[in-house]
């Protein structure tokens, strides 16, 4: 069963700021969205684009590279741009991995 990782302060993270941890051997990206933080993998599963130089827009990460964008909640991706994707990668467009992300006191976890 995995174990929740300390991987800063809550304070360490201002609203609609983002920052990669590495937990269990992945890089994970944490942005705090309104007081509220989400775990997603940190690197783009298309052309490995770094996600922390994209953007959040209304709870959506915007990939900075194809502007593919993902719902930082579920890691959903929320709009397709496979036609942009095939051309580079030969693959389609597809989600990024989401963790769990838990309070504990001034302490901000993530299970892998």
């Amino acid at each position: 069963m995995a174990v929740p990782e300390k991987v800063c302060a809550v304070s360490d993270i201002a609203d609609g700021a983002m920052k990669v941890f590495t937990v269990g051997g992945k890089e994970i990206l944490v942005a705090n969205v309104g007081g509220i933080f989400h775990a997603v993998q940190a690197k783009c599963p298309h052309m490995k684009a770094n996600l922390v130089k994209g953007k959040i827009e209304n709870g959506v990460l915007i990939c900075p590279m194809h502007g593919a964008r993902f719902d930082l909640t579920t890691g959903k991706l929320m709009k397709d741009v496979s036609w942009l994707i095939s051309k580079l990668t030969f693959h389609g467009a597809k989600d990024i991995e989401s963790f769990a992300v838990t309070v504990d006191g001034n302490d901000l976890k993530v299970t892998v």
